[in-house]
């Protein structure tokens, strides 16, 4: 690997971290408002996503179940979000909140993972997820979108209410871009 390739790589895991870490305040109010007996679905939310839930949850009976794809990630369920609804009705899982930051961008069939989370949520469940709009491809090869908010609205239609809020400044977007 060329030194290059290494600067990118730690480059990355910052711009990720700090990406991230703008949106974990926005799940305090979910999260608060849960009851304590809730199970909570954390989707790809390896390191700094899962260990916030983890904290904010530590003092409430709330279950949180990790969910991912890589096996090296050491998920609770390892499984693809694509059929989240098949792998946890067979589990018998049926979470209040899922959480999925940043990985939609990263299926090969996004609107389908929205419905099956949608499929499998328990009655009057919300299902919260961010996507990158500005940030340079990262994770290769299994980075294949970017969403407008028009395109987030109409492959969440599933959903009675749904609302889009945008994050980040202009100088956020200068920053990924450089």
């Amino acid at each position: 690997m060329l030194v290059k390739d290494h600067i990118w790589a730690i480059l990355l895991k910052l711009m990720k971290r700090w990406t991230r870490a703008q949106l974990l305040p926005l799940l305090d109010q979910h999260l608060s408002n849960l009851k304590d007996d809730s199970v909570i679905l954390s989707i790809g939310g390896y390191g700094i996503v899962d260990d916030y839930l983890r904290l904010r949850l530590s003092k409430s009976s709330a279950k949180l179940i990790t969910f991912d794809i890589d096996p090296s990630h050491q998920p609770d369920i390892l499984g693809d979000i694509q059929h989240v609804d098949v792998t946890l009705a067979n589990l018998g899982v049926q979470p209040e909140l899922i959480v999925a930051l940043e990985v939609l961008e990263h299926v090969g069939d996004p609107e389908k993972s929205i419905v099956s989370c949608h499929t499998v949520l328990s009655r009057g469940g919300i299902f919260i997820f961010s996507t990158p709009w500005i940030i340079p491809i990262h994770d290769k090869p299994n980075d294949f979108w970017r969403f407008t908010p028009h395109a987030l609205k109409k492959m969440s239609n599933c959903f009675k209410s749904v609302s889009i809020y945008a994050r980040g400044s202009y100088f956020d977007s200068v920053i990924a871009l450089l």
